[in-house]
C-alpha cells in the first residue's frame, strides 16, 4: 500500500489493521531544536488560502531585502531571491515576483513562477496564470504547475486547468492536479473536469500519459478506462502482447519512461469501492495482463489494482514465487486485502523461511487477518526471528489471536510490552493493546505511562488511553510532559497532548496553553489542536517556522544539536555540486545533492554524515514501488538526532532516484532520516523537502530490503568553513 505520508514513524506503518491502528494511536514526531536558526516567519502554504499571510518584523526585513536582491543584474542573485521571496511569502513578496515571471533568464523566471505558487499571496493562483507570458519556456509552465498543485483551495484547480488550455498542455498539469485532489481535504470530482485532461492520455511527453495515469487514481470517471488500458496494454497483438518488443529494445531512458507510463496506467485503473464503474471488464483484463508484463513495478502496480476488484485473488497466487521480494511483498499484502484464504499455506511458510525480512514481516502480519490460528501457532517460532521487524510484525498476530487464545495473546503481548528489550517491539505490543480489558492490560498501560524510559513508547501508551477512553489513567497522561522535557521528549509530549485533547476536560486548558509555545512545532501544533477540540472549532493551520541566516547564498550557521558550525557549500550560482556517496550492504548509491534549493536540508545531512551518524544504520522502511527509507538512529522510524528542520520546498519532483526527507504531521519537523523513490509519487511534491536526485547505483535501490545496513555516508564537495557568529 503506498501512504500518502511520509512520516518519522510510517516506518511502521506495514499493511495490518493493528499496525495501521499504531500509526493512528500518535503522530510520532522529532523532538527538537531548529538548528539554532529557524524562528517562526512563513505562514503556511499547503492550505492555498486565499488571504496573505501577515508578516512578523524579522520576516518583513528580509522580503524587503530579498525584492532588492530581486533587481540585481547577477541572474544567480534574482534566482535565489525569487527562492526566498516564494518562502517568506505575502503580498509584497508577491508583487516583487510577478514581473520576475518575465525575466530574461529561464531559471530565474521559473523560481518565480514557483515561489508565487506556493506564497500563499491573495489570489496568488489567479495572478500567476494571468502574468505568465504567452511565450513562457517549458521549465516555467513546469514550475508554475508544481507549485499550484500544492495548493488546496478551488483557484488552484481552476489555475491548472487554465494552464492546460491557453499553454498547449504541459505535461506536469496531471501530476499537479492529482497533488492537488490528494491534499485538499475533500473528495476528488467523480469526472474529469474538462475536456482537455482526456487528451493527456495521447500527450506526446511520457511525462504527460503518466501524469493521466496518476490523475485517474483520483478521479474515476468512466471515460478514462480505455485510454487507460490502451496507456497499459499498448498496441496489444497475439505475436507481442503490450509491444513489449518496441518498449523495452529501446534506450534505457525511454525503457524507464515506458514503465513509468505502465505503472501509472495500472494504478489508474484500480476500482472504486464508492463508484464503481458500470463495466470493469476491460480494466481487469488489462490489469491481468500486466501482472506478466516482465517489469516488477508494472507487476506491483497491477497487482495492487487488482486487490480493488472481485475475485481477483487466484491471478495474485503466482506473484508470491516471483524473483523480486518486492512483488512477493505486494502479492501477500493485496492477498489480505482481498481476504482470500487461497494460499495460507503457503504465506504461512514464507513467514517462516523466506529469504527477506520484508516478506516475512509482511507474511505474518496478512496471515494474522487471513488465517488467525494459524498465524497465532506460529508466534512462538516468529519471536525467534534474528530481525526486529519481524519480531514485532509477530505481534500482529498476537494482535489477531483467535478468541480461544485471547487470554494468552493478552498475556504475552503485556509481556512483550513491559519486559522486551527491542523498543520497536514493545511499541508493536503495547498499540496491540488497545480494545482489551482487565486488570494485566491496565497495568501494563500504567507502568509505561510511569516508568517506561522511551518517549515512543510512552506516546503510545497515551494513544492507547485515548482510544480506549481509560479516564482513571489520565492523571499519569497529565504528568508525561514534564517527566519528558527536551527536544528528546518531544514523542512522548505530542503524544500525552493528542490524549488530553480526546479525553481532557477544563481544567487542562492551562496546561496546554502551556505548550503552545514549544520548541517542537509537533508538539506546539498538537497543544494547539487540542484545545480547538475541547472548545469545539476547527483545530488552526500549523504555524510554519521560517530559516534565518539559510537563506539562499548565506553560508554559515550553528548546528543546534551540537552547538558546533555547520558546513554550508560555496555558492558559485553554478550547478549543483556536491555529492553524497551512501555505501549499503547491497551497493552503493551516490546522490548530487541540491544545496542552492535546500541549503538547511543538505548542510544537516553532510554535517551528520560528517560525524558517522549513519554509519551502521538501517533501512527500516521498504514500501514496494513507493520508497525505502533510512537513516533512523532508532531504527524504528521515529528518531530525527534531535532536530527539527524546516520544510523547503523545492521545484525536485518525486521520481526514481529522488532523496528527500520524512517529516511528521507538521511541515516543520524534518530530522535526519532519509528516503529514496521507487519510482514516480506526485502527491509529494512540494509537501516534503526533496533535496537530492541519485546519480549513480540505480540498481540498489530495488536491492535494498528491511533491515539492511547504510554502511557509510560520505560528502564529497567544495565546502567553506566559516568561524562562529
Amino acid at each position: 500500500m503506498e501512504t500518502a505520508q511520509i512520516t518519522h514513524r510510517s516506518g511502521l506503518g506495514k499493511e495490518r489493521t493493528g499496525r495501521m491502528r499504531l500509526l493512528a494511536t500518535v503522530s510520532f514526531v522529532l523532538s527538537s531544536v531548529v538548528l539554532g536558526l529557524a524562528v517562526g516567519a512563513c505562514a503556511s502554504r499547503g492550505g492555498g488560502r486565499e488571504a496573505a499571510p501577515s508578516l512578523d518584523p524579522y520576516s518583513a526585513h528580509e522580503a524587503r531585502a530579498r525584492i532588492t536582491d530581486a533587481r540585481s543584474d547577477d541572474p544567480h542573485v534574482r534566482r535565489d531571491a525569487a527562492r526566498d521571496l516564494g518562502r517568506i511569502g505575502g503580498d509584497e513578496a508577491a508583487a516583487a515576483l510577478i514581473p520576475m515571471l518575465a525575466d530574461a533568464d529561464a531559471e530565474v523566471a521559473a523560481e518565480a513562477a514557483f515561489a508565487l505558487a506556493i506564497s500563499g499571496a491573495h489570489n496568488a493562483a489567479g495572478r500567476l496564470v494571468a502574468n505568465l507570458p504567452a511565450d513562457a519556456p517549458r521549465e516555467v509552465l513546469a514550475a508554475a504547475a508544481m507549485g499550484l498543485g500544492n495548493g488546496a483551495g478551488d483557484a488552484f484547480e481552476r489555475a491548472l486547468i487554465r494552464l492546460a488550455r491557453e499553454f498547449d498542455a504541459p505535461p506536469g498539469v496531471p501530476n499537479a492536479l492529482f497533488n492537488h485532489y490528494r491534499w485538499r481535504g475533500r473528495p476528488a470530482p467523480m469526472t474529469l473536469p474538462d475536456p482537455i485532461l482526456l487528451t493527456y492520455a495521447e500527450h506526446p511527453e511520457a511525462e504527460g500519459r503518466a501524469g493521466f495515469g496518476h490523475l485517474c487514481r483520483a478521479v474515476k470517471d468512466p471515460a478514462v478506462i480505455q485510454p487507460l488500458v490502451r496507456l497499459l496494454t499498448g498496441e496489444d497483438s497475439d505475436d507481442d502482447p503490450f509491444g513489449l518488443s518496441a518498449r523495452f529494445n529501446s534506450s534505457v531512458s525511454e525503457q524507464a519512461e515506458y514503465v513509468e507510463v505502465m505503472r501509472a496506467a495500472a494504478m489508474g485503473l484500480a476500482r472504486s469501492t464508492s463508484a464503481p464503474w458500470p463495466d470493469d471488464g476491460p480494466a481487469r483484463a488489462a490489469l491481468q495482463k500486466a501482472l506478466s508484463s516482465g517489469r516488477p513495478l508494472v507487476a506491483i502496480a497491477a497487482c495492487r489494482a487488482l486487490a480493488s476488484y472481485e475475485d481477483t485473488a487466484e491471478l495474485l497466487v503466482p506473484l508470491l514465487d516471483a524473483r523480486d521480494f518486492n512483488v512477493r511483498v505486494a502479492a501477500v499484502q493485496s492477498l489480505a486485502r482481498l481476504d482470500a484464504d487461497v494460499a495460507n499455506d503457503r504465506i504461512a511458510e514464507m513467514a517462516v523461511y523466506d529469504e527477506s525480512v520484508f516478506v516475512r514481516g509482511s507474511a505474518i502480519t496478512a496471515l494474522a487477518e487471513l488465517d488467525p490460528d494459524h498465524a497465532y501457532e506460529l508466534t512462538s517460532q516468529m519471536m525467534e526471528d534474528p530481525a526486529e521487524f519481524v519480531r514485532a510484525s509477530a505481534c500482529d498476530a498476537l494482535g489477531g489471536a483467535p478468541e480461544a487464545q485471547a487470554d494468552s495473546a493478552t498475556a504475552r503481548l503485556v509481556a512483550l510490552a513491559v519486559d522486551d528489550p527491542h523498543v520497536r517491539v514493545r511499541h508493536s505490543a503495547l498499540a496491540q493493546l488497545e480494545g482489551r480489558e482487565g486488570p494485566l492490560v491496565d497495568a501494563a498501560i500504567a507502568r509505561a505511562l510511569r516508568d517506561d524510559p522511551d518517549p515512543v513508547v510512552v506516546a503510545v501508551a497515551c494513544g492507547v488511553v485515548a482510544a480506549d477512553g481509560m479516564d482513571a489513567l489520565m492523571p499519569l497522561v497529565r504528568a508525561v510532559p514534564a517527566r519528558f522535557p527536551g527536544r528528546d521528549g518531544g514523542d512522548a509530549r505530542q503524544g500525552a497532548l493528542d490524549a488530553l485533547g480526546k479525553l481532557g476536560a477544563e481544567g487542562d486548558h492551562d496546561l496546554l496553553r502551556a505548550y503552545m509555545a514549544d520548541e517542537n512545532p509537533s508538539v506546539a501544533m498538537a497543544a494547539e489542536n487540542a484545545l480547538a477540540v475541547l472548545a469545539g472549532v476547527a483545530a488552526p493551520t500549523p504555524r510554519r517556522a521560517g530559516v534565518r541566516g539559510a537563506r539562499s547564498g548565506v553560508r554559515r550557521a550553528r548546528d543546534g544539536t551540537t552547538g558546533r558550525d555547520m558546513l554550508f557549500f560555496a555558492d558559485d550560482g553554478g550547478e549543483t555540486n556536491v555529492h553524497m556517496v551512501m555505501e549499503t550492504t547491497r551497493g552503493t548509491m551516490t546522490f548530487a545533492l541540491d544545496h542552492h534549493a535546500a541549503p538547511l536540508h543538505v548542510a544537516h545531512v553532510a554535517a551528520f554524515a560528517g560525524r558517522g551518524g549513519y554509519d551502521g544504520l538501517s533501512w527500516h522502511r521498504v514500501v514496494p514501488d513507493f520508497v525505502i527509507q533510512g537513516g533512523c538512529p532508532r531504527g524504528d522510524g521515529s528518531g530525527s538526532a534531535g532536530v527539527s528542520l524546516p520544510l523547503e520546498p523545492t521545484r525536485i519532483p518525486f521520481e526514481r532516484g529522488t532523496l528527500g526527507m520524512p517529516r511528521s504531521g507538521h511541515p516543520d519537523s524534518g530530522g535526519c532520516q532519509l528516503f529514496v523513490m521507487h519510482s514516480r509519487a506526485p502527491h509529494l511534491d512540494v509537501h516534503y523537502t526533496a533535496f537530492g536526485r541519485l546519480i549513480d547505483g540505480n540498481e540498489v535501490i530495488d536491492q535494498i530490503d528491511v533491515d539492511d545496513r547504510i554502511l557509510s555516508v560520505r560528502i564529497v564537495i567544495p565546502i567553506e568553513r566559516f568561524p562562529p557568529r
